[in-house]
């Protein structure tokens, strides 16, 4: 079974690229002060289709309160939450509210960590009782991929993490076609680690 994350359906289109399934990732390539990005987008283009989970996305400084939006997006099947300080221009600890709610509520962080350190990253994940995903990792921050709870897209990283913890987002469709299903077949071996993290999730949406 081929699996993804991927920003597919904020453009409203799809290719064949030969997936059983994607977690679509309603992160907006570049910065966004919006509340929630691409989710409702995401959801009005894949709802009715199968073979499609999707993420949640909170900005801490959306007026609207967390309980409130993820509530929302939680009616409609997430299955985790992205959160991105650099596009969102926030500070990890003004993350707090939203992290204890994911946390509370069993959900999955997907996050991207460019403009965080190695020090905060280890105290946020101190904290959690559910899986940490990491989107764009960089080796200022490798003593973290150790930990368990922890996964890695290993797309662009070369450092050491454990093929356990490996998965796969692609940038399709902010990235051409052939350069995705080059990294579906280099990393194909990486597909029961994503599928695993989705297990809760996956009867909903497809048939297998």
């Amino acid at each position: 079974m081929m699996v993804d994350i991927q920003h597919v359906g904020i453009r409203g289109y799809e290719r064949d690229l030969g997936l059983d399934l994607v977690l679509l990732n309603p992160s907006y390539r570049l910065g966004c002060q919006c509340c929630v990005d691409g989710f409702y987008q995401q959801y009005l283009w894949s709802k009715g289709r199968k073979g499609f989970i999707q993420l949640g996305i909170y900005n801490p400084r959306c007026r609207v309160p967390v309980e409130v939006e993820l509530e929302r997006q939680i009616s409609k099947g997430i299955a985790g939450v992205v959160l991105n300080p650099a596009n969102h221009g926030y500070a990890l600890k003004e993350a707090k509210r939203v992290v204890d709610y994911v946390n509370r509520r069993k959900l999955n962080i997907y996050l991207y960590t460019r403009t965080l350190g190695l020090e905060e990253l280890e105290t946020l994940n101190d904290g959690l009782d559910v899986n940490l995903i990491i989107l764009d990792p960089r080796n200022e921050i490798s003593p973290l991929f150790r930990e368990t709870n922890v996964y890695v897209n290993v797309r662009d990283y070369t450092g050491d993490v454990s093929r356990r913890r490996a998965i796969l987002g692609t940038f399709y469709p902010y990235e051409r076609e052939e350069k995705a299903k080059e990294l579906l077949f280099r990393f194909g071996w990486t597909f029961n680690n994503l599928l695993e993290l989705v297990q809760p999730w996956l009867n909903d949406v497809t048939d297998w």
